[in-house]
Order: C-alpha cells, then sequence, then structure tokens
C-alpha cells in the first residue's frame, strides 16, 4: 500500500516536472536560435575585422585603433556567448524544473505578475 501510494506521489511530482519543462521549452529554442544568430553575425565582424588589418597599409593610426576596437568588442560579446553557452548539466544532476520555470517566466514579458 505504502508503494503504491508512494509510485503515485511520484508520478504526480514527474507530471508536474514534465508540465513545467513543456512550459519552459520554447524558451531553450529561442536561447539556442538567439546565440546561434549573434555567434553568425560575431564570425562576420571579426572576419572582416582580420581582413581590414591585413589590408591596414595607408590607414592613419586612428582607423587602426578603431578596427581594434571593434574587433575586441566583438571578442568579448563572443566570449560572454560561449560563457552562458558552456555551462554544461551533468545527466545525473537533480534538477529542480520549478526552480527553473520560476527564473525564466521572470524575464517573460507576457507572463502575469503574481502580485
Amino acid at each position: 500500500m505504502q508503494d503504491a501510494i508512494r509510485n503515485s506521489a511520484l508520478s504526480d511530482e514527474l507530471k508536474e516536472e514534465l508540465t513545467i519543462f513543456q512550459a519552459i521549452k520554447p524558451y531553450i529554442g529561442r536561447c539556442l536560435g538567439l546565440n546561434h544568430e549573434l555567434n553568425n553575425v560575431l564570425a562576420g565582424i571579426l572576419g572582416y575585422t582580420d581582413f581590414l588589418k591585413e589590408e591596414s597599409e595607408g590607414m592613419t593610426e586612428d582607423q587602426q585603433h578603431y578596427i581594434d576596437q571593434i574587433q575586441k568588442c566583438a571578442e568579448r560579446i563572443q566570449n560572454t556567448l560561449m560563457g552562458l553557452s558552456d555551462e554544461k548539466i551533468e545527466l545525473g544532476q537533480n534538477l529542480d524544473l520549478r526552480q527553473i520555470a520560476e527564473q525564466f517566466q521572470k524575464y517573460d514579458p507576457n507572463q502575469p505578475d503574481e502580485e
């Protein structure tokens, strides 16, 4: 009898976690898509700054400085994105999906306030 009650409670908890995961799944997809798109743009910026540096003959010091600044800014953004996406979750790690869902809901402008 106790096993049946325990299994029922576990089943209810798993159903709740699945519901929460399904609610945050679109946000995960958006984040991954945004990361990919930003990295594409940054690769272009970094590629063009490298090209400009190779062709810098005849440029003023100010122009070369601005190219360096563009490259540093793009690299900084790229490193930030890599740092965010490099946070891995080990397969055996215990996750509290309720806490994750609450964090995602804080950033959803379409989500009504709970106050």
